[in-house]
């Protein structure tokens, strides 16, 4: 009776084989694929060979972990173009109800501001780009339950969301810029909201500067000395625009000139900060990396203001992000110091040259 055992090493082979397909999630041809291999290795037709059921046995539990896992995926892809699509309907929604106020705020800015002109650029793009949204409006809705599973669909109505969302705060910026310029009624609201996100700065920096790392550092002086004349000049900005003793793009330029200065401060506190904690050019690294990504994430919120809008908003750097970054690049370091200590205590096969690389065989798909 001929043998129809499978060796260890016609099993590698029969894994191989699979990798690929498994690999791109298309399970059942996988599993056909390693079928046949398994047949050919041991001299019989694969659908009557004995390989089915022994090749079944080293793949079958590999497909339904594939199955699950390509299910689970799925439903994840459809969750997220649900929560895209519910955005993106809202601004879009909110965009088309004040089209035409949007159209009459633009015509009536003062093209001799230079705010005024830099936010009616903005404005020339409003229209093509609100176009592209009413597009991706339909092809976003024309999607099916099975289309909303695949990544790429989901980026469809992730974009879509993304620019409607774009647009929604651009009409909002439209209309305070028209308000501002010209003075009209509810112009206050309107200097508010430019002035929102420095007042907000100012307001967070003394919980920074009172944590005990930075009480040792130059810096911090600084950013003390800055709190202190800010608060007061951002006060006098305020009733000098209101009593007409500057103009509003006096007022504008005076704003940008005081986040500039303060971003500029923030970015040194920062050098200093990581300079202090961190003992290797990798943790520098860490530290950097987890402060610029929580200043740009929030950073980019400022383009609900005027600044925000017509210049990079990756300019400004508020200081919520310096504390959320800071801490979480923090964090990070502590954790790799703490692994790299427990790993150091143990007695590690590395060390003694008893490593398991290459030993035994390995099946990794």
């Amino acid at each position: 009776m001929t043998s129809r055992k499978v060796s260890p090493e016609k099993q590698a082979s029969i894994q191989e084989s699979t990798k690929k397909l498994f690999r791109q999630a298309q399970w059942t041809d996988g599993t056909i694929a390693g079928v046949k291999k398994a047949a050919k290795l041991i001299n019989q037709p694969w659908y009557l060979s004995a390989g089915f059921i022994i090749t079944s046995s080293i793949v079958g539990g590999l497909a339904v972990i594939g199955f699950g896992t390509r299910a689970g995926i799925r439903a994840n892809n459809r969750r997220k173009a649900a929560e895209h699509l519910k955005n993106g309907d809202a601004g879009y929604s909110s965009v088309s109800l004040a089209l035409d106020v949007t159209e009459l705020n633009a015509k009536t800015i003062p093209e001799t501001s230079n705010y005024g002109s830099l936010v009616l650029e903005k404005y020339r793009l409003f229209m093509t780009q609100y176009l592209e949204v009413r597009e991706l409006n339909e092809q976003s809705h024309a999607f099916n339950k099975k289309d909303l599973s695949k990544a790429e669909n989901v980026k469809a109505v992730k974009k879509y969301a993304d620019l409607a969302g774009q647009l929604d705060t651009l009409d909002d910026v439209i209309g305070d810029t028209n308000t501002l310029l010209n003075r009209y009624a509810g112009w206050e609201g309107a200097w508010d909201r430019q002035v929102a996100p420095l007042r907000a700065d100012l307001e967070q920096l003394p919980a920074l500067l009172e944590k005990s790392e930075a009480q040792s550092l130059a810096s911090t002086a600084v950013l003390a000395s800055l709190h202190a004349s800010m608060t007061q000049k951002l006060e006098q900005l305020g009733a000098d625009f209101q009593s007409s003793r500057i103009s509003p793009d006096a007022g504008l330029d005076a704003l940008r000139s005081m986040n500039e200065e303060l971003t500029e401060a923030l970015k040194q506190h920062s050098t200093a900060m990581i300079d202090q904690f961190t003992k290797t050019k990798s943790e520098k690294a860490t530290m950097e990396k987890a402060m610029g990504s929580s200043r740009q994430q929030d950073a980019y919120g400022r383009q609900g203001t005027i600044l925000g809008s017509v210049y990079n908003w990756s300019m400004f750097y508020p200081v919520h992000s310096f504390s959320v970054g800071y801490a979480s690049g923090r964090s990070e370091v502590s954790s790799d110091r703490s692994q790299a200590s427990s790993s150091g205590s143990s007695s590690g096969y590395g060390s003694s040259g008893g490593s398991f690389s290459g030993s035994g065989s390995s099946s990794s798909f």
